[in-house]
């Protein structure tokens, strides 16, 4: 009886020990199973994340591609646009003094002139064509005292020095009267020019060796 009492403790601790060594096992098992889970969801992350990061790289190199063929083709339709603006204007000079060389005579080509109107880019080109055979240096003379000078003011200032009036000068630039004397105001009180000073008298004194 006492052997048998025995012999079942054994059994029941023999039990015991291989039961708690089968729990260890199983959870060392599971931990292995979810610690190679946890690596390989990591791989997979590093490799989606590897992925999209090479997708945006692509996305940017064709974006970056895009803009820059979409910049040279403007730059060369600006270019183009340049290159034709130029050779209108070197049609224009040309027209100019092929008629200049029939008649050479500077009052006839003022009195051209008065009849001419300013409204376009193209007429300015010819118009300042004309008028440098008549005083090469004036336009220069200014833009060297004043660099800041605008486009209208400019027109003013040589339309002056043609000794045309105020009323004339409206006819040219195809505005009032009261506008050209206008610009001549702001050109003279910008330039802190002597308020007392007529257009005329300052168009002189930049005519000086001309």
């Amino acid at each position: 009886m006492r052997y048998e009492s025995i012999h079942l403790i054994l059994f029941f601790v023999v039990s015991v020990v291989l039961i708690w060594v089968m729990i260890e096992v199983l959870i060392l098992t599971i931990k292995h199973y979810k610690k190679n889970i946890k690596e390989k969801e990591k791989k997979e992350r590093e490799f989606q994340e590897k992925l999209h990061q090479s997708s945006i790289e692509k996305k940017k190199i064709k974006t970056t591609q895009y803009f820059r063929e979409q910049n040279l083709q403007k730059e060369v339709s600006e270019m183009q646009k340049k290159l034709s603006h130029y050779e209108q204007e070197i049609e224009l000079k040309e027209q100019i003094l092929n008629k200049i060389h029939v008649n050479d005579d500077k009052q006839t080509i003022v009195n051209t002139l008065r009849e001419t109107k300013l409204i376009t880019p193209q007429d300015w080109v010819g118009f300042r064509s004309s008028f440098e055979i008549i005083y090469p240096n004036f336009i220069k003379k200014v833009l060297d005292l004043h660099p800041q000078i605008t486009s209208q003011e400019t027109k003013v200032l040589v339309l002056s020095c043609l000794n045309f009036s105020y009323s004339e000068q409206a006819f040219v630039l195809g505005v009032s009267e009261q506008a050209v004397r206008r610009v001549w105001y702001r050109f003279r009180s910008k330039n802190n020019i002597d308020k007392n000073s007529s257009l005329t008298e300052y168009v002189e004194y930049i005519k000086v060796d001309e």
